[in-house]
């Protein structure tokens, strides 16, 4: 066994039993064994949770330019997570599907 990274959940409720919030880090620095700036997905699965990769993410590991959102990495965590908000969470697949959507939806 290898551990990769670990997370802490934030509970939510008064009874400390469900979370709301997730908060991670990697167990080595830089590590290989998950694909920089992108988006994964924690998935139960017959009661064993399994972690998926959704694709790339939205926020730009460069500069505000190269982002379909205008966010970067480039500056501290909880301006970027302020800046992003929902869309830290989905990919640019994902995004591209919602402007789309957007876009091409009739109004009735």
């Amino acid at each position: 066994m290898k551990p990769i990274a670990r997370f802490v959940t934030r509970p939510c409720s008064d009874d400390g039993v469900e979370c709301d919030l997730i908060i991670g880090t990697m167990m080595r620095n830089c590590s290989k064994d998950l694909d920089a700036n992108t988006v994964y997905e924690i998935r139960e699965v017959l009661g064993v949770l399994q972690i998926v990769k959704i694709g790339k993410s939205l926020i730009s590991p460069k500069g505000v330019k190269d982002s379909k959102i205008g966010v970067t990495w480039c500056t501290e965590y909880a301006h970027t997570m302020t800046l992003a908000r929902q869309f830290a969470f989905i990919s640019e697949t994902e995004y591209d599907a919602i402007m789309s959507y957007r876009e091409n939806r009739v109004e009735f």
